[in-house]
Parts: structure tokens; C-alpha cells; sequence
């Protein structure tokens, strides 16, 4: 998992475990949705 600041890369003294792809298609679905909203409000692009 990518961010602008990486956790892991600071000594904390533990290591947590980063699971990716948890809800994706959901996740996806949420931004899609609000893309396709913010579009249609904004025909002049």
C-alpha cells in the first residue's frame, strides 16, 4: 500500500501487517459513483 508517507519505513519497534484489495470493488464502486455525479453536474468540460 502506497501513501505519502510510509509508515513502515519508521522504527516504531512493531511492523504491522497491510492487507490490500480489502472491499476493492466496493471501494470502486463508491468513487465511480461519485465521479459519474460530478460529471453530469458539469456538462461544459
Amino acid at each position: 500500500v502506497d501513501s505519502v508517507i510510509n509508515l513502515c519505513d519508521y522504527p516504531y519497534g512493531f511492523k504491522p501487517e497491510i492487507y490490500g484489495g480489502i472491499m476493492e470493488d466496493e471501494c470502486a464502486a463508491v468513487i465511480k459513483k461519485f465521479f459519474e455525479k460530478i460529471r453530469g453536474k458539469n456538462t461544459s468540460l
